[in-house]
């Protein structure tokens, strides 16, 4: 009867034993689960952190890529409007009337009469060029007094005077006429024109007194 106790005794405390190995064994895989699943976690969190940083770079760039659009943009515009000032600034026009008589002091001198306007940058009503773009630009004078008269006409730009020219013919005398031409470099907006420097000019036109003008290259 003893023995078969002792043997019994010695049953539970081997099932025990086994017992205790195999949950110590299902801890030690549950706690390698849960370390594992730790590590993903953080991996996971690191990959939202990069993929923000991803974001935020490619936002970045596409800013980048739209102010270099934008000032692309804004060349080819300044390119095609170059391209064009340079296709289409030139005009000659005269006086048509037959005479201007006693011009007053500092008059503008109205060539109205269009024989060339490419650009359309004279105006007949003002008698001004306006200058479409920042550049070098030719004028020629030529205007006609009428017998017996003298005249000073000056050329303006923007706020200076920047030559007279003048004619004359003497008392009994014939028509005389005169011709000067300029160099000028003017800023895009910049108004030419021509006036009567004195009082009291007589001036020929009939279309012998002409200005002319066109741009020769553009400065930048």
């Amino acid at each position: 009867m003893m023995n078969i106790m002792n043997a019994f005794l010695f049953f539970l405390i081997v099932q025990s034993t086994i017992g205790e190995r195999q949950n110590g064994e299902a801890q030690s895989s549950s706690d390698e689960v849960f370390r594992r699943l730790a590590a993903l976690e953080q991996t996971v969190v690191g990959l939202k952190e990069e993929n923000h940083k991803l974001v935020e770079k490619m936002s970045a760039l596409k800013a980048q890529v739209k102010h270099m659009q934008y000032h692309t943009t804004i060349q080819n515009d300044s390119i095609r409007e170059k391209r064009q000032a340079i296709e289409s600034v030139a005009f000659t026009a005269g006086v048509i009337d037959f005479d201007l008589i006693n011009l007053g002091a500092h008059q503008t001198i109205i060539f109205d009469r269009i024989i060339t306007n490419i650009g359309n940058a004279y105006h007949t009503n003002t008698g001004i060029f306006t200058a479409p773009v920042h550049g070098v630009y030719s004028f020629t004078l030529t205007f006609m007094v009428v017998p017996g008269k003298s005249a000073y006409l000056e050329i303006i730009a923007g706020t200076r005077n920047v030559n007279d020219i003048y004619a004359t013919s003497p008392t009994g005398g014939r028509h005389a006429s005169t011709t000067k031409q300029w160099i000028l470099e003017l800023n895009k907006g910049d108004e030419v024109w021509i006036r009567n420097k004195d009082q009291g000019a007589d001036i020929h036109g009939n279309m012998h007194t002409l200005l002319s003008g066109f741009l020769l290259f553009i400065t930048e």
